[in-house]
């Protein structure tokens, strides 16, 4: 090689190592530029998953989820521009932390379309390859207590279900305790909100039925495992058990015979017995029995737990209205009235003190003037003293020894004290 040829190529390398410096420099430039667009981008994207709530309405789950998939999209477009101006370790670095706000980004996504479809009520049809019409669901006989509760009983008895549109409020399932009274409650809850559910695996619906359980009820089926076979079968055993027409009907009954009479006859407390008397009867009925049939037992023992006003009461008015003594159904309709008008009266007269003390016209004046706060019904009985005896144990009109005026004003003068209600501090 002679030596301009040396010279030329130690002349091309100089120029090509400026080159390439000169194209470092402008792709890292244009780097720097679209990385600060992108923190723009990706601080949109925080704000969105942050602002995001599941529990808001239709409409702004709607908007985020468009907003969100928008933004990813320019998001994406700047990661790949970028990519192509890092070198290997930067771009090994970099794909790291795009990974992450594209894993936030889709999450939120998921969990935006999710609570979407809460707003899609799902058909629910309780029987295969049949359908509610409007006309049916009008016309179909109506239950007293809730739907599957009267299947247990009538095996045929048709179920009604109405397709909500309507966004209602989280429903609290409160798991049953083997209470027989409360089971038709908790199951018509649990088949509402989990077994007609159809987004729900049958496993799933096993594993919440068996998390609703405690006591008794949940050593009932502790052994079984859990399987989607055996779930009929523990929703069989529970209602074999618990949802016993003859055993529910006794319930009542032990209740209405052993009820406890009210030891303080007030207003709201005759309301509170009313209340779970009626509860009691309504049910029986519901449960196909004429509550009139028990009346010649039942009646005494409702009675008994009311004031003898209002049993006296209520002999007259049958006699009068020439009724059965031992009739339920009228009996209830006179108790509600009974009850209602003592409401009412204490609406109209407010709360006042059970004991009612009258005290001499001196007494009633026997007052400190210092103020002192006391609680609402705080309330102190005052003992009779006599500042011209200046004994205690009877009022000063009350003792006629000193009766001559100049002697009790010295000694009102004396002690200190005010001439018109012989008290002092004033």
């Amino acid at each position: 090689m002679s030596m301009n040829d040396a010279i030329a190529s130690v002349t091309d390398e100089r120029q090509s190592s400026l080159h390439d410096n000169e194209n470092n420099g402008k792709n890292n430039d244009e780097a720097f530029l679209l990385k600060r667009k992108r923190s723009y981008v990706r601080g949109n994207i925080t704000r969105f998953c942050n602002k995001f709530s599941i529990n808001g309405s239709q409409e702004e789950i709607d908007f985020a989820i468009s907003r969100l998939s928008e933004t990813f999209k320019d998001l994406k477009i700047l990661d790949d521009k970028i990519h192509a101006l890092l070198s290997d370790d930067e771009f090994e670095l970099d794909i790291i932390e795009c990974a992450d706000y594209e894993d936030k980004t889709k999450l939120a996504i998921y969990r935006a379309r999710k609570a979407l479809e809460n707003f899609k009520v799902p058909n629910i049809d309780p029987t295969p390859d049949a359908a509610i019409s409007p006309n049916e669901t009008m016309n179909a006989p109506y239950y007293p207590f809730p739907s599957s509760y009267a299947s247990c009983f009538s095996p045929n008895a048709p179920m009604t279900y109405i397709q909500s549109t309507v966004k209602l409020p989280t429903m609290k399932i409160e798991p049953f305790d083997g209470d027989i009274e409360k089971f038709h409650m908790f199951f018509e809850q649990f088949s509402s909100a989990v077994d007609l559910n159809q987004r729900l695996s049958t496993i799933d619906r096993y594993v919440y039925l068996r998390g609703y359980l405690k006591d008794e009820p949940a050593r009932l089926v502790d052994g079984i495992s859990i399987t989607s076979e055996t779930y009929e079968t523990v929703k069989n055993i529970l209602k074999n058990r618990y949802c016993d027409k003859n055993r529910i009907i006794q319930a009542h009954l032990d209740f209405l015979e052993n009820i406890t009479p009210v030891s303080n006859p007030t207003p709201m407390s005759l309301n509170n017995i009313f209340m779970e008397c009626n509860r009691r009867l309504q049910a029986l009925t519901a449960l196909g029995e004429d509550i009139n049939e028990y009346g010649r037992i039942l009646t005494p023992k409702i009675l008994r737990a009311f004031p003898n006003d209002v049993c006296r009461r209520w002999i007259i008015h049958a006699k009068r209205e020439k009724i059965s003594e031992s009739d339920i159904s009228k009996l209830r309709e006179f108790l509600s009235e009974e009850v209602e008008g003592a409401l009412t009266t204490l609406k109209i007269k407010g709360e006042q003190t059970d004991e009612f003390c009258a005290l001499p016209s001196t007494a009633a004046f026997n007052v400190n003037s210092k103020t002192q706060h006391k609680p609402k019904n705080y309330s102190k009985k005052l003992s009779p003293f006599c500042p011209f005896c200046n004994v205690a144990g009877h009022w000063p009109q009350e003792r006629k020894s000193v009766t001559d005026i100049d002697v009790r004003v010295q000694k009102l003068k004396t002690a200190g004290r005010c001439f018109l209600c012989t008290n002092k501090g004033h």
